[in-house]
């Protein structure tokens, strides 16, 4: 892992900040992540199931309602319970002199719900619970770039887990959030049609309304409604391996924290495998993107993102799957350097 560091006082305009080459770095983490899907490709000998639900949850983007792939429909209702936290220790001065500066925790706790109507509709409910604090994983953190010899980036200057949420834009103090909040998320409301579903491939048309009803000036919601729509394209390319591959478009309601530099279109992007070892345990490695949420700013703001995401699932049962993963920050500064995400989906019987 590598991280940016998060200055005391503000540099001189335009100096940048971040430490570690971009190029290198994105570079390294994709090979890694290619290298470990390719040799879970050679182990997995059975079908596999979907991608893993993944967004960006950094402080900036996880009040967006952008839209993440979710599968095949399902055939009985649906219950989703995880929790995706992430560590933030990144500061980026923009030339125009605006100030970003993220040093703390977010936890994104969700309940979901999905339930089919028919044979190829489906129609589900999230809602979050947003947790913004100074966290617990500073020292871990610490400790295992020390392990390892990995630069800390400034870490061990600064107190540890504290909350310090910033952003200076146009000569305004946008957010400064220093205490621990936490409350309701933006509400989503999705639906899907199955376009296609033949033995091999499945073409799935999902749209997803946020409305807003977390609190903005706590980085809970963006303020405003967003409306998404995506195409998701799944196909077996043997008895051992499933891809997954989506693309989604997000039309953006004018939000509270930086309006005059917003982005009202957002484009998305993802390629995902998964691999299944016998029936409990399978292996997902994937790839997700979108483009900047900002026209102009510091880097968290920005800048495109690209996850890349290494993690399964255990089948517990024909009905209860437990899904752990962990997403790296592979372009950038949009992205918090590391998030943990784990959760647990229940499907009833199909009627």
């Amino acid at each position: 892992m590598s991280v940016t560091p998060v200055p005391s006082q503000p540099p001189a305009s335009g100096t940048p900040l971040a430490t570690v080459s971009l190029g290198r770095r994105l570079r390294g983490r994709l090979f890694c992540l290619l290298s470990a899907v390719a040799a879970l490709a050679f182990a997995a000998p059975v079908a596999s199931g979907s991608p893993l639900d993944i967004r960006n949850t950094s402080p900036f983007a996880q009040p967006f309602g952008l839209l993440a792939p979710h599968g095949r429909l399902t055939r009985g209702p649906r219950l989703l319970v995880d929790v995706a936290a992430v560590n933030s220790f990144s500061g980026s001065l923009s030339a125009a002199g605006d100030l970003a500066r993220l040093d703390g925790e977010t936890a994104v706790y969700r309940l979901g719900a999905a339930w089919p109507l028919g044979d190829r509709w489906e129609l589900a409910a999230e809602l979050p619970l947003v947790v913004h604090s100074g966290g617990v994983f500073d020292g871990f953190i610490e400790e295992f770039h020390d392990l390892f010899g990995f630069p800390n980036g400034g870490r061990s200057s600064e107190a540890q887990d504290r909350l310090d949420y910033e952003l200076i834009a146009s000569g305004e103090t946008r957010l400064a959030l220093t205490e621990r909040s936490d409350g309701i998320g933006d509400l989503r409301l999705r639906a899907a049609r199955e376009l296609f579903a033949g033995d091999a491939a499945t073409l799935v048309a999902r749209a997803q309304l946020k409305l807003p009803t977390g609190a903005s000036d706590a980085l809970r919601g963006s303020g405003a409604t967003d409306l998404a729509v995506g195409l998701e394209y799944y196909r077996s390319l043997s008895n051992r391996l499933l891809m997954s591959a989506a693309a989604a478009a997000t039309w953006l309601g004018r939000g509270d924290l930086w309006s005059e530099e917003q982005r009202r279109f957002v484009g998305q992007g993802h390629f995902g495998l998964a691999l299944r070892l016998g029936r409990v345990v399978e292996f997902v490695g994937q790839l997700d993107a979108h483009s900047a949420l900002y026209d102009a700013g510091p880097a968290q703001l920005g800048d495109g993102a690209l996850l890349g995401t290494l993690g399964g699932r255990l089948h517990l049962s024909d009905r209860v799957g437990v899904e752990i993963a962990v997403v790296e920050d592979l372009a950038g500064a949009a992205v918090s350097d590391v998030t943990f995400r784990v959760g647990m989906t229940i499907t009833g019987r199909t009627r």
